[in-house]
This record gives structure tokens, sequence and C-alpha cells, in this order.
């Protein structure tokens, strides 16, 4: 799609079918994967860390790499970092 404005403005967008992936499947990707995590404090940042812990324990099935991903992407960083 295109559009040309009386000034000279110009504005292109481009579209594509969505096609989602087969059964809703994650794509894994192999590891190692990287965790980012951050706290504002050290004991909040040792209780963000265990959580995460108990929560792969909780979630076998769970991909990791889309964890890992999500914990890079949707995050604050926080003064305490591991």
């Amino acid at each position: 799609m295109s559009s040309f404005g009386a000034g000279g403005t110009n504005a292109h967008v481009l579209l594509e079918e969505y096609l989602p992936v087969a059964d809703g499947a994650a794509v894994e990707v192999p590891g190692p994967h990287v965790f980012c995590l951050s706290a504002g404090t050290e004991p909040g940042l040792e209780m963000v860390c265990a959580r995460l812990v108990v929560w792969i324990d909780r979630h076998p099935d769970a991909s990791l790499s889309a964890v890992a991903f999500a914990l890079q992407v949707h995050r604050d960083a926080l003064e305490h970092r591991v």
C-alpha cells in the first residue's frame, strides 16, 4: 500500500499473510541460553533467581529458548543483575 500526500509526503506499508506455527509449537533454539535477571536489591535478586528455578522445575516441558528470550526482551534492567 502506498499513499502520496499533496505536500510531497509518502507513506508505504508492506502487508503479509499471517502463517501460524504448526500446532502452536514454539521453535526451540539449541542452548546454551542466557537468562537475564535483575532486581532492585541483592535479596530481591536472590528471590528472583530462586523463583525462576522453581518455575522451571514445575514446567519441565517449557521452551527454555522462549523463556530466555522473554527474560531478555520483556524486562526492566534494575540495579542488581545476573
